[in-house]
Formats: C-alpha cells, structure tokens, sequence
C-alpha cells in the first residue's frame, strides 16, 4: 500500500507518517510546502492550492489523507482561510477520482458543532453529542470544515469514492496537558471540553485511511478522547449549561460530552491517551 499524507510535516501529519512507516509498515509519501522537507524519506513538496501539483503529489498513491490546511481561526484574514482550506479538499478529491484513488481522509472539526469564537449559543437536543446531530458553523475555519463534509459527501454519491471527514476534538501533545484538567467548567464551554492527544488522532487517521469501507460511501466521525479536558462532572455540566439536552448516556464521572462510538464502529479506534493519565 502508499499512503500520501498531505501536511505531513504539521502536528498530526508527522505523527501519521511515522505510525504508518513504523507501526505500520506502510510506504509514505509525505507533502507539504515546507522547504527542504525530510529528505530521509519520500516527500513532495507541493502547494495544495494548485490543482497540477496536487495531482503530482497524489500519483501512485492507493489511499490519501488530506491534513494541509490552515488549521484555525484569526490565523490569517478570513477569506484567506476560507478558499484556501476549501480550495485544497476540492483538489484532492478531484485529484484522487481522476486519479483513481479510492479512500480519502480529510480533516474536519469539533469546531462545525461547537465553535471556538462563538457569535450566538449553540444549544443541543441531546448529549452525548454525535455525528447526527446538526451542525452550527459560526466563522471561516469552521464554515470551511463543513463545505469539506459536504463536498466529501458528493463526491462518494456521484464519483464512488470512499470518503471520511474525521473531526478531531482539540488536538494536543502530552507536552502541552500541563495544568489538565482544567479545574472549572465555564463559558463558552470551548469545543465542549474534548480533545484528543496527537498520537491518538494520528493512528485514527490511519485507521480510516485503511478500514475496510464499502466503495461510493461517506462516513463523519468524532475523534475524541473518552473523558473531558475539564474536572466538572460532565452530568453537571449538560444539567447546569445545557439543560435542554436529553442525556443518551448517564455521562458517568467526566466522560466526554461528544461520542466517540463512530470511531471505534467504523475503524476499531479508541483512545489510548489521557489527560488524566
């Protein structure tokens, strides 16, 4: 199998193309824009904004996972980031149906349910929240993950792709959980308190990149750690902040207030990091 990691050279894309060659024992190709790159292994230097080097850097590949993006909000003007993360998915899927490569992986965000910098209160009908559950995208970088879902979904129906758009939580390495669990739970309940650590998210981009899919479908999941970032209860917070929501599950301790069954449904996956470890 050759896997093509697209911004393999950010925090997650490192972290795929080095489960994938070692755990793995997969062949990589890793592209970015990053001048030199890792000459020490296969690497195409690319912008993914331009369609001929995009379909350059996928050929040959069996499999894509597509992390080059511009990976948050108030990073550059919001145009900008919005065709920018837009244009990109839409070369690579373009690119893997000419191409004729089957499974795509692309990025997406906790942040299309639950924005960062919010303009008005997300409210849900139930929790744990799931991948069902309708969306509220409410600026550039979270508007630009949702049109990848969308355009993931047309291009499975129309094209007989094998697509996923995985939503990671807040991504974060060990190194950075200093101080985790945040001791309170307050407003605006960031990303409702989910994460997940690198290595975690890594291997699920793997996972998605080679579970046995049928052709022509699209699938969305959650990529969340089990438990919250926070030392709330996660039943007081849905029954202190969120008192509308039906309870699905009784939200035991602080278990995530986003499901993370797709994951483990559709590739196996569940979270072995912890905050709390």
């Amino acid at each position: 199998m050759r896997l093509v990691v697209t911004g393999s050279r950010g925090l997650i894309g490192r972290h795929v193309v080095d489960y994938a060659k070692t755990q793995a024992g997969v062949e990589v190709i890793g592209v970015d824009q990053v001048y030199p790159g890792d000459w020490r292994a296969n690497y195409r230097f690319a912008d993914m904004t331009d369609l001929g080097q995009v379909y350059s850097a996928l050929s040959g590949a069996d499999a894509v996972i597509h992390l080059a993006a511009i990976r948050d909000h108030g990073l550059v003007p919001e145009p900008k980031l919005f065709l920018d993360n837009v244009t990109t998915a839409y070369h690579v899927l373009e690119a893997a149906r000419r191409l004729g490569i089957k499974r795509v992986v692309l990025s997406s965000s906790v942040q299309v349910s639950r924005t960062v910098l919010m303009h008005h209160d997300t409210r849900y009908r139930y929790l744990p929240l799931d991948e069902a559950h309708e969306v509220d995208p409410q600026n550039d970088y979270a508007l630009s993950k949702q049109v990848g879902e969308v355009m993931g979904e047309m291009y499975a129906k129309t094209y007989g792709l094998s697509v996923v758009n995985l939503r990671f939580g807040a991504i974060t390495h060990r190194d950075d959980m200093v101080g985790w669990p945040w001791p309170e739970a307050t407003a605006p309940h960031w990303a409702l308190y989910a994460y997940a650590d690198v290595r975690d998210a890594a291997r699920c981009a793997y996972l998605a990149a080679t579970a046995n899919l049928p052709p022509a479908t699209h699938h969305v999941s959650f990529v969340v750690a089990p438990d919250s970032m926070v030392s709330t209860p996660s039943a007081e917070i849905a029954r202190r902040f969120f008192p509308d929501a039906t309870l699905r599950a009784p939200l035991e301790g602080n278990a995530s207030l986003i499901s993370n069954a797709t994951a483990k449904r559709l590739f196996g996956f569940e979270a072995e990091y912890s905050c709390r470890a």
